[in-house]
């Protein structure tokens, strides 16, 4: 993933994953937007599904990934996916009562498993997190949704704002990154946010011990691990 190389899911899913510039060039808005909608869980989704008459709590990640995609063609996710077309997806209960993906015109097959191994790119590949939401009673459910449906629609007010720009000035402004605003354009998605975090934390560490060494900051309290910019940054915690 670091290197920018493509993720062999199986011999008819490939995920690409794409630089900088060709995020640009597809359009950054839209580009998101698609990848929160293929990402989501019904938890993202509760007065959309809700309005069409389901209970969110009981939606699969799979039966999610398929009710997000009906509209998404091949040029939609073409970025990531190649030639892939989620919109021809059709859901087939199997003898087992497991739920399958099945394209006809491909033979593209998508199971419980094959999801989990394409959401967990997805995620790790774009800094996502997806926490279920579970009510405990239909009064707190209820509360949800209208608070959800109330959060969309003031955020649907505001205009689009740059994920990207901030983050790619600050980059190339910033000592240790090696790329101009020209090169940073074929920096992969990955690579590009790693650098990102890799550069807070060597700051935040040297900053530390500055801070520790100048006799203005007490550190007896700070975890070692701070200290050490070479640490894993994606270890769990």
């Amino acid at each position: 993933m670091y290197f920018g190389d493509d993720c062999i899911i199986n011999d008819k899913i490939r995920i690409h994953q794409p630089t900088i510039g060709e995020i640009l060039e597809y359009g950054e808005q839209d580009y998101f937007s698609m990848v929160h909608m293929i990402t989501s869980i019904s938890s993202d989704f509760k007065p959309e599904l809700t309005d069409m008459g389901f209970d969110y709590e009981k939606i699969t990640d799979i039966e999610m990934f398929y009710i997000a995609t009906r509209n998404f063609g091949a040029d939609q996710t073409r970025i990531l996916f190649g030639g892939v077309d989620f919109s021809k997806l059709k859901m087939i209960e199997q003898e087992s009562g497991v739920l399958l993906l099945y394209s006809e015109d491909s033979g593209v097959k998508i199971d419980f498993h094959i999801h989990a191994m394409m959401m967990q790119y997805l995620t790790r590949l774009h800094g996502i997190k997806k926490k279920p939401e579970f009510a405990a009673n239909q009064g707190t459910k209820d509360f949800l949704i209208e608070d959800d449906r109330q959060k969309k629609r003031m955020q649907a007010k505001k205009p689009f704002e740059s994920i990207l720009l901030p983050l790619v000035s600050a980059m190339v402004n910033s000592e240790g990154f090696k790329y101009n605003s020209k090169e940073v354009r074929n920096v992969g998605l990955f690579e590009f946010f790693d650098s990102v975090q890799r550069i807070t934390t060597i700051k935040s560490s040297q900053a530390l011990l500055q801070g520790g060494y100048s006799g203005m900051a007490d550190l007896s309290k700070v975890p070692k691990e701070s200290f050490n910019w070479l640490r894993d940054l994606y270890a769990k915690k």
